[in-house]
């Protein structure tokens, strides 16, 4: 549930840690460290054995840039897709399960994708054309990096396309699909990783997962209308709280984060935000969290950020982050990361 999970990192939407997990899986089977994986994402390396916690997407995104560069893989984006099996997806996953037909588990996905990727950072839709559905996905970001893009795009319509096979009891079968995408051609993609009749296709003016329309209006054999309900009322409760996460708290952190004072008041940034105290103390009651763990938050995402980027004395650091000693800094620290900052500091040379 969203009023106990810790969002973690820089940004401003929480992408659940099932996809950082899948991630973190390709780099390791392809011979990264754990030091190589989260460099520079202001992510604890702790961060996986933690339940309920979420990443924000630059952070995600910082990650995913280290994987591509390092690994220097065409297909990880499709080795990463083809482990995002439909528990990954929590409640999401399990309405898609058990709609009806691929077009109301489209639907589902439409409605409530926010649920698992944090916030409005993506947008996805679906049109027909002709005998054809056509999903299409693209960044809200006004300045997208490419490859980002292009990550995002393919692992994104390998696994709907994946999934689609699954719940229509088609894994097996040629099913004609085809995925669009404006990048440049990859060479040699095993076959394994490619479903029986799906055609990749490059250098186009578009990136969209085509599916037969008879396809997508078969029942799924995985129906279920107890469970689909149960799983819309969970997503509809989650959707409710990310709203409410989306309109203050993403406000509260960015003002924390700029306010003059190392250790903020309540009072500070409710004058920043230009309403009373009392108000901003019931909008974080009403989000289900304190303001001390949400200024907490922000203070350790810059303190991995010093520890893992510069030399700075523990000293200047806590003084920096607003703490009275180093001792007070260390207990903190360590009460929420797991680690000393010089325990976290030594393991980042190991």
């Amino acid at each position: 549930m969203l009023d106990t999970v810790k969002i973690i990192g820089d940004g401003d939407f929480g992408i659940s840690a099932e996809y950082l997990l899948a991630i973190y899986e390709c780099a390791i089977e392809g011979g990264m460290t754990p030091k190589q994986i989260f460099q520079g994402t202001n992510i604890p390396y702790n961060t996986l054995i933690k339940p309920d916690v979420r990443i924000r997407h630059h952070s995600f995104n910082k990650l995913v840039l280290n994987v591509i560069h390092k690994l220097n893989d065409p297909v990880f984006p499709i080795k990463y897709a083809k482990r995002l099996t439909i528990s990954r997806h929590g409640a999401l996953g399990f309405g898609i399960q058990s709609s009806k037909t691929l077009k109301e588990a489209m639907q589902f996905l439409l409605r409530f994708i926010q649920t698992r990727s944090g916030g409005a950072w993506e947008k996805v839709g679906f049109n027909v054309v002709g005998d054809q559905v056509r999903i299409h996905r693209q960044s809200n970001d006004p300045t997208p990096q490419i490859e980002l893009e292009i990550f995002h795009a393919l692992s994104s319509f390998i696994c709907y396309e994946a999934i689609s096979r699954l719940l229509a009891g088609e894994h097996g079968g040629a099913v004609k699909t085809e995925i669009l995408l404006s990048c440049e051609p990859i060479d040699e993609i095993p076959e394994y990783l490619i479903s029986p009749g799906l055609s990749l296709k490059f250098n186009q003016d578009c990136n969209e997962l085509r599916l037969p329309i008879d396809f997508v209006n078969r029942p799924l054999v995985t129906a279920n209308a107890l469970y689909f309900t149960n799983a819309k009322a969970e997503c509809e409760s989650e959707l409710v709280k990310l709203s409410m996460w989306s309109d203050i708290l993403t406000q509260m952190k960015f003002h924390i984060r700029q306010c003059q004072y190392p250790s903020p008041t309540i009072e500070n940034i409710a004058d920043q935000m230009d309403i009373s105290p009392r108000t901003l103390q019931r909008k974080l009651n009403d989000s289900g969290t304190t303001f001390l763990k949400l200024k907490n938050s922000e203070r350790f995402t810059q303190a991995i950020h010093l520890l893992e980027n510069t030399k700075e004395s523990l000293e200047k650091i806590s003084e920096r982050l607003g703490y009275s000693d180093s001792s007070n800094f260390a207990k903190a620290f360590k009460k929420t990361i797991g680690d000393t900052p010089s325990d976290y500091r030594k393991n980042l040379i190991l």
